[in-house]
């Protein structure tokens, strides 16, 4: 990882009103209005028109993405543990930070936190030529429009980059 890079949050993330809603959030707010009508019947119709835009196959959908992202965490540490015990452990360890707690798409940790927490973390040396050759490239994806993340794909291997718009 560069000095200033930073590992994101497992959030899944879905459309709604032509914006994306992290899965918890959708839970979240499902359950504070069930809390809430049930303390407050007459409070139905307000709760109601709040979260008419997600219905109950969206929560469904939410909750299972989220019970899901536990099991990719784990797969995705296979590279770093061939031991199911060791991925086991380092996945129940990156829970709480990296989906449980933390509640927003912007609560995320550095190199630091990510080595404390077991991950096999290198910080990167950025005057090495290594980081100045990733810089580049990254820098002419960037000036190719590549960018936004997310919007296309880039693919590289030893021969030859790829690069496939989405439009």
């Amino acid at each position: 990882m560069a000095p200033s890079s930073d590992l994101g949050p497992i959030d899944p993330q879905f459309p709604v009103n032509g914006s994306l809603v992290g899965a918890k959030q959708i839970e979240a707010a499902v359950n504070s209005a069930e809390k809430r009508v049930q303390e407050a019947p007459d409070t139905y119709p307000l709760y109601s028109g709040l979260l008419s835009d997600v219905n109950m196959l969206m929560v469904e959908q939410a909750r299972s993405a989220m019970r899901r992202s536990y099991g990719l965490m784990e797969d995705a540490l296979f590279c770093a543990h061939s031991d199911p015990a060791d991925r086991t452990k380092l996945a129940e360890a990156l829970r709480g930070p990296l989906a449980d707690d933390a509640d927003t798409h912007t609560a995320t940790i550095g190199p630091a936190a990510a080595r404390d927490l077991g991950l096999p973390v290198e910080v990167a040396d950025t005057s090495s030529y290594e980081w100045q050759v990733i810089w580049a490239l990254w820098t002419r994806y960037f000036a190719l429009g590549c960018f936004p993340a997310g919007r296309n794909a880039i693919y590289e291997n030893e021969k030859a980059s790829q690069f496939l718009p989405s439009d």
